[in-house]
């Protein structure tokens, strides 16, 4: 529970986040959807808070699939070839 005297986190959009780790706006989704990021609801918005946010970058998620979100054509799950 939040003290009177604890600042507020900030929260942030979708495209805020997604930018901020650098992966595209179907992998922010996919991330979301499977629970890797977990998210705020408010009203219908999808919100993610700051401290998610920084440890997301933290651990990597920035960089799991970023090489799959520029050219997934090269990578062996899309491309039909095996790896």
């Amino acid at each position: 529970m939040k003290r009177d005297n604890e600042p507020l986190e900030k929260l942030y959009k979708p495209e805020e986040a997604w930018t901020a780790l650098h992966i595209s706006r179907p992998s922010f989704y996919r991330h979301v959807q499977d629970g890797r990021l977990p998210v705020v609801r408010m009203g219908g918005k999808l919100l993610v808070r700051e401290t998610t946010l920084r440890e997301a970058i933290q651990n990597g998620i920035s960089l799991e699939k970023a090489a799959a979100d520029m050219a997934p054509a090269l990578h062996p799950q899309w491309s039909g070839e095996s790896a």
